[in-house]
């Protein structure tokens, strides 16, 4: 990564004053295009695949390394796409995932937190919406916000009413399944006072 992280270093050196450059353009992504965009938002992938390998294949004294590397990739999408665009909102899902599969729910609500309200004005994101709801719910639930978690599953039950059945059938499913097992941790926690 250090190699990757040098070679970013030399490509901005091009584009920035306090690097070195003549002129700063303020706008350079929109003026410079894909020659100032694509070393960066390759340089993002990897830091991203990265992030990803060290969630899913080692364990928890990784996880702080794998939360620095995507909170880089954050900065570089919201420099490259921008806080609230489809890429951008897709990072947080997918990492949030990953990190849900490995039952790191604090880490996976701190990334999905932060697109559950800039999805709803996404466009491109608009089928993505009830996963990305559940994702969250179910980190919100096994971090014990049980009724937002509730909440969140609902959510997705109605907003997947546009969507095609396989989604829907999903929201619905997810949602039982959430309202099944909230149900039985309060009986069974009612059984242990």
């Amino acid at each position: 990564m250090n190699n990757d992280a040098q070679v970013v270093d030399e490509h901005m050196k091009k584009y920035s004053v306090a690097q070195g450059a003549l002129v700063e353009d303020r706008h350079v992504v929109d003026s410079q295009g894909p020659i100032f965009t694509d070393p960066i938002a390759l340089f993002g992938m990897s830091l991203e695949r990265f992030a990803h390998f060290l969630v899913t294949y080692r364990d928890e004294k990784r996880l702080r390394e794998a939360e620095e590397y995507m909170d880089e990739v954050m900065k570089i999408s919201y420099q490259l796409y921008g806080a609230s665009s489809f890429h951008t909102i897709n990072l947080l899902n997918n990492f949030g995932a990953a990190l849900i599969l490995k039952n790191r729910f604090e880490s996976a609500l701190k990334y999905l937190s932060i697109g559950i309200d800039r999805i709803l004005y996404v466009n491109e994101c608009a089928s993505m919406i009830p996963g990305y709801y559940c994702n969250y719910a179910e980190a919100l639930f096994h971090v014990g916000r049980k009724a937002e978690a509730l909440e969140y599953a609902r959510k997705a039950v109605l907003l997947s009413k546009s969507e095609e059945p396989r989604i829907q059938n999903y929201a619905k499913k997810y949602l039982r399944d959430l309202e099944k097992d909230a149900k039985e941790k309060r009986q069974r926690s009612w059984w242990f006072f």
